[in-house]
């Protein structure tokens, strides 16, 4: 079946003058999940910031990511210096529409401490439900923006294209139905990008044309070349850009 609807997007946009930060994506999660059957599981999982940040960061939204059995998902910050801290920052009580949440002022976490992911599952059937993408299957994923200490100043002077090239993740990631990868061209270049799937075949040419100096973005909207859906799982981005090459990971959830 096919399903219409409409898609909005909010742009903030201030003048280069103002920007101070750019951000990053979030993305943390488990993939150990095992829910036996006829039984409620809570899964644990701490990131401390030093080891997975490197620096301290600073977070502006947060946004949990779960299946059908997920009964609440609860976001901790934590401490490792005094392991009694555990303050709730955000908590998701139904999965099919968890809050995003934005914080103003943001969230300023330090090397010395850590965000703790605890999720609640209600396994009501007879089989072991193990991680996957199909909606039969379970998550445990917590998406977000933040940025670290840097300061990034520009001057309205500035020429208006950018001076290097750039790429970006596919974002959101994981994606359900659609996900977008942005770039930046100092110089008019042939552009080709096309998604592969896990097996290395083609599954769609997104773009493969000559494009001018600028800031692009294309979308994928998880159709193949005769314009199906495809299936849950991971694909490839392939990206020729000139002679610079990469490949960037996205995982479509169903």
């Amino acid at each position: 079946d096919t399903t219409y609807g409409e898609a909005y997007a909010n742009l903030h946009m201030v003048p280069l003058s103002e920007l101070e930060h750019v951000a990053e994506i979030l993305q943390l999660g488990e993939t150990d999940l095992q829910l036996p059957p006829q039984e409620v599981t809570t899964i644990n999982k701490t990131f401390w910031i030093e080891n997975t940040f490197g620096e301290p960061i600073t977070v502006i939204q947060l946004m949990s990511h779960a299946h059908l059995h997920n009964e609440s998902f609860s976001i901790y910050r934590r401490n490792q210096n005094d392991p009694s801290v555990r303050e709730l920052i955000y908590l998701a009580l139904d999965w099919e529409h968890p809050p995003i949440h934005q914080y103003d002022p943001p969230l300023e976490f330090g090397l010395d401490e850590g965000i703790e992911l605890e999720a609640v599952y209600n396994n009501d059937t007879d089989e072991l439900i193990h991680f996957g993408f199909l909606s039969t299957d379970e998550m445990m994923f917590l998406f977000g923006i933040y940025y670290t200490s840097e300061t990034v100043g520009m001057d309205e002077s500035d020429r208006g294209w950018p001076y290097e090239f750039s790429i970006s993740a596919p974002y959101p990631n994981p994606f359900n139905p659609s996900t977008t990868i942005e770039y930046s061209l100092p110089e008019e270049n042939a552009v080709n990008i096309t998604v592969y799937d896990l097996m290395g075949n083609k599954v769609r040419t997104l773009i493969d044309k000559d494009q001018a100096a600028g800031t692009w973005s294309i979308l994928w909207d998880s159709k193949n070349e005769s314009g199906l859906s495809v299936a849950a799982g991971i694909y490839f981005f392939n990206i020729r850009i000139d002679h610079f090459y990469d490949t960037k990971k996205a995982v479509l959830l169903k």
